[in-house]
């Protein structure tokens, strides 16, 4: 999950629900990823007084990686550039992290995230012959 002052409630929301719903609250790990700026060190200090027993991590993202590759947009949201931080997650999150499951900071979950984790979306999408079966004859045209 992205964490930026101007959405910090809507994380903090985020948060609140998913150890709310879980039944090992103790067994989620939060990686936060933040831009790499002033505010900073004060997300991380902010997390940790709201949730003072949550395990997690914050990241630094350089803004700067992808700056230049955002065209000017409709809506002004998808000008920043913490929106495009999922894609470079491999790069950023430690190696030792293999899966993880991405939050944007305006979801509120309402059951447990702990079922989600057996789902392999990319390997059971594919391996299904009727999922994998939509794109048979799509042909994309540039």
């Amino acid at each position: 999950m992205t964490l930026d002052v101007k959405y910090f409630r809507g994380s903090v929301a985020a948060v609140h629900s998913v150890l709310k719903n879980s039944t090992c609250p103790e067994n989620v790990y939060f990686h936060f990823v933040a831009s790499k700026n002033k505010d900073f060190q004060n997300l991380r200090k902010m997390v940790k007084s709201i949730f003072p027993s949550l395990s997690f991590k914050v990241y630094s993202f350089n803004e700067f990686r992808v700056k230049k590759l955002i065209s000017s947009s409709i809506r002004l949201a998808l000008d920043n550039p913490l929106n495009y931080a999922r894609t470079y997650l491999a790069k950023i999150i430690q190696p030792c992290v293999e899966r993880v499951i991405y939050l944007d900071f305006d979801v509120v979950l309402v059951d447990d995230i702990q079922k989600l984790w057996p789902i392999y979306w990319f390997k059971n999408y594919w391996s299904s012959r009727v999922l994998s079966s939509e794109f048979q004859n799509i042909f994309y045209q540039y």
